[in-house]
């Protein structure tokens, strides 16, 4: 190819669809192709030479030395050791003002007297920095820079194909931040923000360069522990105590201190599983169990753990199909009036009961019914038997009698059933007095100072429904808080009675407590009663109900009636 005819040559270059720019031994540049000038921007006015080169593609001060320099030694290996010129990889700066990666390469032309150097630049290097930015935005959270999800699991599958080849054990510690949410809400997310970056530097700092710590979600973390000895846990409980002491240190914020606590769930490979996605499923259980027993908690997998998330997983299911079916059963325990022994009331309690297992006590049940949302269903399901129940008992036992139903703080919060407005509608369709049905709610209720709480349970009381403070003396026991909820009976727990007879103070609480409600204008029912001795007791200390299995255990619907006409007769042999 003949240089000397500029057009011919201009024609040659401008084919060529890597850029291309030409200089000549007075570093004027003499050419740039078409791709050039597509590039990066740039016409031949803009780039007489190569100072102007330099100082637009180039602008930092610094990088531009370090280019210069590193340009020189390979125009020196090149020319003067006769080597081929290696490439350098470079980042340009384009006359849109934007950076691109280019791998440069240099060669010359001598035709006569003239020789030119030929800089070529590929700028497929900026696609692979672009595909590596989109790699690592896909595998590395945007805020710490820690793997992400994703990231981690796949490093996590890894682990555990060497682990097992090495035969060494490792463990997963998942951390969650306590009440993070609190954070964000009152003091912006900004703060949050920053306070998980320092989190996962805090994380980082506290464990070997060989362990992993990821980001799982917005405030929880992971931390893969390489290389452990799985028969000492001591080992791994001492690092996750220094994990908490590094959370739990003083984090100082735009001027703010804040303190945080976390809770860790541990699961070890291989001992409690080989499987990387059940390994994370099982630290999963252990935190959120660590999370059930307070703050800064840190809870080791078990299998005891896992048989009871799978006891609690089936009944969550059987429940579900229960409340399609309607098959909750309602049983009634009996009230007795202290001054004649007269059955006047009842409380109405859930059981349920599975065919290959019998009854499932209530304290396992009602939890559950709870933490899936199932007690406002279960909850209305009660109420309608409850009513068809006193539709028959008004009638053929006393117009005034009376069966309390249990109701949870749950079921009183926004988004649950509106009760207050369903509740009056179905006792006047069936002929009801509202004052037929005792609302029990415990201490923790009068605690709950929502507006939509008090609201439901004023519309109740305005409706005319009565309510009893259940298992009074085993919360705050505040009278303070009965003052400003006036309630019409107070429930004095089982464990006072229990010990009745044989502990006096036990007697002077339960005096004191009934005395007290009685000045307050409320009745006392006192629960667990459980031989005649506590009944001539309470009788003489003047609690005017008790409750108990010293005179029948909670009975299905049809047994009442033959336990009510039973004791109707007893009493009339009397």
């Amino acid at each position: 190819m003949d240089i000397s005819d500029t057009a011919q040559f201009q024609a040659f270059i401008d084919a060529i669809p890597s850029p291309i720019a030409l200089s000549d031994a007075r570093r004027n540049v003499v050419m740039i192709n078409t791709a050039f000038k597509q590039v990066f921007g740039y016409e031949m006015s803009d780039i007489p030479d190569l100072e102007q080169w330099y100082q637009q593609a180039y602008p930092d001060p610094a990088y531009r030395q370090t280019v210069e320099s590193r340009w020189q030694h390979r125009m020196e290996d090149s020319i003067g050791k006769s080597k081929p010129f290696k490439p350098i990889e470079l980042k340009v700066r384009c006359k849109s003002g934007e950076t691109k990666a280019a791998k440069v390469s240099m060669t010359q032309l001598t035709q006569g007297d003239q020789t030119l150097n030929v800089v070529s630049f590929d700028d497929r290097l900026e696609q692979v920095y672009f595909h590596q930015r989109l790699w690592r935005q896909a595998n590395f959270d945007g805020l710490t820079d820690l793997p992400n999800r994703q990231y981690f699991t796949e490093r996590l599958h890894q682990e555990v194909l060497t682990s097992r080849r090495a035969q060494r054990a490792f463990a997963l510690v998942l951390l969650n931040i306590d009440s993070f949410k609190s954070i964000n809400e009152n003091h912006g997310q900004s703060c949050g923000d920053a306070l998980l970056v320092e989190t996962s530097s805090r994380l980082q700092a506290s464990v070997r360069n060989s362990d992993v710590v990821g980001r799982m979600s917005s405030d929880e973390f992971v931390i893969l522990v390489r290389d452990i000895d799985p028969d000492k846990p001591d080992q791994l409980q001492t690092l996750a105590q220094k994990l908490a002491s590094a959370i739990e240190a003083p984090f100082y914020i735009a001027q703010e201190t804040l303190t945080i606590t976390c809770s860790m769930g541990i699961s070890i490979y291989p001992n409690d599983s080989d499987s990387p996605d059940i390994l994370l499923s099982h630290a999963n259980q252990a935190l959120s169990r660590a999370k059930q027993t307070g703050r800064s908690a840190i809870h080791f997998f078990t299998q005891e753990l896992h048989n009871e998330i799978q006891r609690t997983r089936y009944l969550k299911t059987a429940m579900q199909q229960a409340l399609r079916d309607h098959s909750f059963e309602v049983f009634l325990q009996p009230i007795v009036r202290c001054s004649d022994s007269r059955c006047v009331k009842a409380e109405a309690l859930a059981r349920w009961r599975l065919p290959e297992e019998g009854f499932i006590s209530p304290a396992e049940f009602i939890p559950i019914a709870e933490d899936n949302q199932f007690i406002h269903e279960l909850g209305h399901q009660v109420f309608t038997k409850v009513t068809q129940m006193l539709n028959q008992l008004t009638k053929s036992v006393d117009p005034d009698f009376q069966i309390s139903i249990n109701k949870s703080g749950a079921q009183f919060v926004q988004g649950s059933l509106p009760t207050h407005r369903l509740w009056p509608m179905a006792m006047k369709n069936l002929r009801l007095h509202n004052q037929n049905l005792v609302i029990e709610i415990t201490e923790s209720v009068l605690l709950d100072t929502a507006e939509e709480v008090n609201n439901r349970i004023n519309h109740f009381q305005k409706a005319g429904f009565q309510f009893a403070i259940d298992d009074f003396g085993t919360g705050y026991s505040s009278f303070a808080y009965l003052a400003r909820f006036p309630a019409s009976f107070l429930k004095i727990d089982r464990q006072f009675i229990q010990q009745i007879h044989s502990d006096q103070q036990m007697q002077v609480l339960c005096e004191a407590m009934i005395a007290m409600a009685h000045k307050m204008d409320m009745e006392v029912v006192a629960e667990g009663v459980e031989t005649n001795e506590q009944f001539k007791l309470l009788n003489s200390l003047g609690c005017d109900y008790c409750q108990g299995f010293y005179f029948s255990k909670p009975l299905a619907f049809h047994e009442f009636e033959d336990w009510l006409e039973k004791s109707a007769n007893k009493k009339n042999r009397a």
